[in-house]
């Protein structure tokens, strides 16, 4: 039998509280997965990282660039799945796209984060 880890109320009010200082993304999925709100302000916020390119950026936690990452836009595409938003949307269209175009033929792989000149915020590895 598996067993759950459930919070004591108070601390999940205190986790609660806490969120309110979150980006509006976070805010969202909060209120999605607890709150049993809506899915459509969980991909409103999601928007914001698609940059033009149809690729994600920012949504890990340690690696802040503003360039499209293949990281971020899986990390989107996960979430969209969990909304059980249909393929045919724009921000999941547009991310496939992005992955397309990304893709690295001659080494058969997906570079997971763009180069980078350690000008903008990311973890040490």
């Amino acid at each position: 039998m598996k067993s759950r880890l459930l919070l004591a109320p108070e601390s999940f009010g205190r986790a609660a509280v806490f969120l309110q200082q979150a980006r509006p993304l976070e805010q969202a999925l909060f209120a999605f997965f607890f709150g049993r709100g809506p899915a459509e302000p969980v991909r409103a916020a999601l928007q914001y990282f698609q940059n033009n390119d149809g690729g994600f950026h920012s949504l890990e936690a340690d690696i802040g660039f503003a360039a499209s990452s293949v990281l971020s836009t899986c990390r989107a595409l996960h979430i969209l799945r969990e909304l059980a938003t249909p393929a045919t949307n724009p921000l999941v269209q547009q991310a496939l796209e992005y992955l397309l175009a990304a893709y690295d033929e001659a080494h058969a792989v997906w570079p997971i984060i763009p180069a980078h000149d350690n000008s903008q915020p990311h973890a040490p590895w």
